[in-house]
């Protein structure tokens, strides 16, 4: 098959977020696929004689960027709604407005759409009314990288330096915006501060992300007077954008992984956290539940809740701590980007009208 795939996530703002990083992964192990063909946006047009699907690995509500072809299926990648499920905290303006009116008109034409969980589904289902035969849940990977358990104690001591971290750390990785709840990540972190009482008052708090870094934003610039009026400035650490090789020696260094976040479409830090062998401390907002029940600590996104499933990470025994981890690794093992690749085919082939033997 030729897929003719759509890249421009990886030469925008994009590159260094989740839907650039799922963009590289999939055209990797598409790649690996027999008899897969990829044709990568920036080299040619689409030519209905040799292309099979189009395949646009992002869609963006306010802005126009699906174009359908009349006679090739096109397949689209919706990975959550979340402004549309919260308007008043995502305001689209006029000409978003009027990009969401076209996108969800080109919408109702495409071939087939894929999201990340079922809560996402539902959403799609419900906010750009797209019937559910459409949707396909394709879950996300996990890369090797992060199931490797690194070996030199001087390399990740190196690593510590690098970012200047000293002894423990809770770790948060991904991005700034409303739904992330970083003020509620801070609030629970001071309190874990102030507690003298709780044996983790010594923690370091570790944000991951480009935008913690990224001159200009407004939700970086009341992050950043929170973090003084809280009296957090020599505690918490913004490296920015980590390479994946270091971010995986990050994971596998933390004390405990918390995803605070009000709403996520599927939450992959969390599934690569279980995967470093991190316990995980996560909201249960949207389709986190999916992925921590039973293996994570899932709380309310409240500061109170957050503070609490620290603390009660902090009191697992040896013994429970251990299985926990085990827990997670095991649980992570169901995702990977060749299986990714593999349930993304079977819809180009589905949708193409393809026979497979």
């Amino acid at each position: 098959m030729n897929i003719f795939f759509h890249t421009e996530p990886l030469s925008n703002g994009h590159h260094v977020r989740g839907i650039g990083s799922y963009t590289r992964a999939l055209m990797r192990a598409l790649e690996l696929q027999r008899d897969v063909s990829i044709i990568d946006q920036t080299r040619t047009p689409p030519d209905v004689l040799v292309v099979d699907v189009i395949h646009y690995p992002y869609f963006d509500l306010f802005q126009h960027t699906l174009m359908v072809h009349d006679e090739i299926p096109t397949v689209v990648t919706i990975h959550d709604v979340i402004p549309l499920r919260f308007p008043n905290h995502f305001p689209a303006g006029i000409r978003g407005t009027i990009y969401k009116w076209i996108q969800t008109r080109k919408l109702a034409h495409v071939a087939a759409v894929l999201t990340d969980s079922e809560s996402s589904k539902h959403d799609v289902m419900k906010y750009l009314h797209v019937p559910g035969y459409k949707i396909h849940v394709v879950r996300l990977g996990v890369s090797h990288g992060f199931t490797k358990r690194p070996s030199d104690k001087k390399a990740h001591e190196r690593l510590e330096k690098r970012y200047q971290i000293q002894g423990r750390y809770m770790l948060y990785v991904g991005d700034v915006n409303w739904n992330k709840n970083i003020p509620g990540l801070l609030h629970a972190f001071a309190r874990i501060k102030s507690n003298r009482h709780s044996g983790i008052s010594d923690l370091q708090l570790v944000m991951v992300g480009s935008a913690f870094v990224t001159p200009g934003v407004r939700e970086v610039k009341h992050i950043h007077a929170l973090i003084g009026r809280l009296g957090l400035r020599d505690h918490v650490r913004m490296p920015g954008f980590v390479h994946e090789a270091d971010l995986a020696a990050l994971y596998h260094g933390a004390f405990v992984y918390v995803q605070p976040s009000y709403y996520e479409g599927f939450g992959l830090p969390v599934v690569e956290a279980m995967a470093s062998g991190v316990p995980v401390v996560s909201t249960n907002g949207g389709s986190l539940s999916e992925l921590s029940e039973g293996i994570a600590e899932l709380v309310h996104p409240d500061p109170d809740g957050i503070y609490a499933g620290i603390l009660s990470v902090a009191s697992y025994s040896p013994s429970h701590r251990r299985s926990v981890i085990h827990q997670g690794i095991e649980f992570s093992k169901q995702f990977s980007w060749k299986q990714t690749a593999i349930d993304t085919l079977a819809v180009y082939k589905q949708v193409a009208h393809v026979i497979t033997p």
